[in-house]
């Protein structure tokens, strides 16, 4: 799909990795070693460099507590495991077309 990606294995690297990659997007599991995914968006969103990311949250915790839960910490979408390819097109589309 012609998009430059980075990884993180943990929230600490999350955090590192988007300071100096500064991406349009971030797909970011809820569940990580070091700092969970609530508290890495919720970094990210306290950064100049992060207010603009679109943060989505891709985890396998999909009950409205967790969607709530998730909002309140910054993330713009919330996306149930396992994702279907035709549903990460379309974000990445939908993402490509309104920041161009």
């Amino acid at each position: 799909m012609g998009h430059t990606i980075k990884i993180a294995y943990n929230g600490l690297d999350a955090i590192d990795t988007a300071s100096t990659f500064h991406p349009d997007l971030i797909l970011m599991d809820i569940g990580m070693p070091q700092l969970n995914g609530y508290d890495v968006a919720k970094e990210i969103r306290k950064q100049p460099w992060g207010k603009h990311i679109i943060l989505a949250a891709l985890t396998g915790w999909g009950l409205e507590k967790d969607k709530h839960r998730a909002k309140e910490a910054g993330f713009d979408f919330h996306i149930t495991k396992p994702i279907k390819l035709d549903m990460l097109e379309r974000l990445l589309t939908d993402i490509e077309f309104n920041t161009v």
